[in-house]
């Protein structure tokens, strides 16, 4: 606007001068002097009237000018006005589609929210649930089979863990030891191997983690030596785990080592659970492979004096008098097995420490 103005009113001005129409401040009066006639002459009044209209063409010319500036200024208004209209116009209804697009949006989030908002209010509970039962839930290895009320909750526990991975949520490795462990009871051993691993990865020191991996890969019938490094990191972190010096010694017998080694691995597991009625059986059947018979015989009665009804006891028991050559003891122990599982008498009948008795009438009797 005041541009405009600037370039309109000089372009103005200096058309008046161009054509000679500003008042002279120094005029020419010589001009206007009236010609020397007599005082009758009626021409004396038209010069006086000569030189009154020269002033007020002048003034004409100014006004005139001063109605053009006006007029080109109301056209400039006009202009502006129209101008302003227009953006006000497009302007309008921009902000009008922006509040309609807004109002769209938020009928959507509003929809939106009664959608999501009983999955939050499931998953809060979700939360709180898991924080309670991850308190009260046992840290158990696999070793120990869990009671069926326990397996309800570590299902129920293993849904709500699965609510909130679904979702995103943080979970702790208490959280994932225990969803492997309902994996496991439930035969995917793969997906518990996973869990264990994530275990691992958040707690490194879990020697209960590294325990139940080993049992897992054992599951899962991989190597023997993957198996048994699992089982050495448990007792790494908790030399005094019993049940991991147990199948350290069982995974050393299927890697062919030395009778020596797999005997200590027993005698470990027992020196830290004396009543580990497995230990003993299997350290047991150790001493037998190096043909300690009489140090064999005192760990299968050890199993039979904490469990009676051990049949796998009682036939171990007998295997020992057989190779001693005890035939009356060996057929007695033989016996009491056959009572607690049959299957023991096919098993006796081709079982290396019987070879000697084959043949005897009274074995065949009692296998038969």
């Amino acid at each position: 606007m005041k541009t405009f103005i600037s370039i309109i009113i000089p372009f103005l001005f200096i058309s008046f001068f161009a054509q000679g129409s500003v008042i002279n401040p120094n005029p020419d009066t010589s001009k206007y002097i009236p010609q020397q006639h007599c005082a009758c002459c009626p021409n004396n009044t038209f010069q006086d009237k000569e030189k009154i209209i020269a002033p007020e063409s002048n003034i004409d010319r100014v006004i005139s000018i001063l109605k053009l500036v006006g007029t080109l200024m109301g056209v400039l208004v006009g202009l502006i006005a129209l101008l302003i209209t227009i953006a006000g116009t497009l302007g309008f209804f921009r902000w009008n589609k922006i509040i309609k697009d807004a109002k769209q949006s938020l009928k959507k989030v509003k929809v939106a929210e009664r959608i999501v908002k009983p999955i939050m209010e499931r998953i809060k509970k979700a939360e709180e649930d898991v924080a309670k039962m991850r308190e009260k839930m046992p840290k158990q290895s696999l070793e120990e089979e869990p009671s069926d009320e326990l397996k309800k909750k570590m299902a129920e526990y293993g849904e709500k863990i699965k609510l909130l991975e679904t979702f995103g949520m943080p979970l702790k490795a208490e959280d994932y030891f225990n969803k492997g462990n309902d994996l496991y009871y439930t035969s995917d051993y793969k997906s518990a191997l996973i869990a264990y691993e994530k275990v691992i990865e958040l707690k490194p020191d879990s020697h209960l983690a590294w325990y139940n991996k080993g049992i897992t890969l054992n599951k899962l019938k991989r190597s023997p030596e993957e198996v048994l490094k699992a089982f050495e990191k448990s007792i790494e972190l908790k030399p005094d785990y019993a049940l991991a010096w147990y199948n350290k010694g069982i995974t050393l017998g299927k890697l062919k080592r030395s009778p020596e080694e797999v005997l200590k691995a027993f005698e470990k597991s027992i020196e830290f659970k004396p009543d580990f009625v497995e230990a003993w059986n299997n350290k047991g059947i150790t001493l037998g492979k190096l043909n300690r018979h009489e140090e064999a015989l005192k760990a299968f009665e050890k199993v039979i004096e904490l469990k009676p009804d051990h049949a796998s006891a009682w036939f171990n028991k007998a295997c020992a008098y057989a190779l001693k050559g005890d035939k009356k003891n060996a057929l007695i122990n033989l016996s009491q097995a056959v009572k607690l599982d049959v299957a023991f008498k096919g098993k006796a009948k081709i079982d290396e420490d019987f070879r000697t008795l084959w043949n005897d009438e009274d074995f065949k009797k009692l296998t038969d």
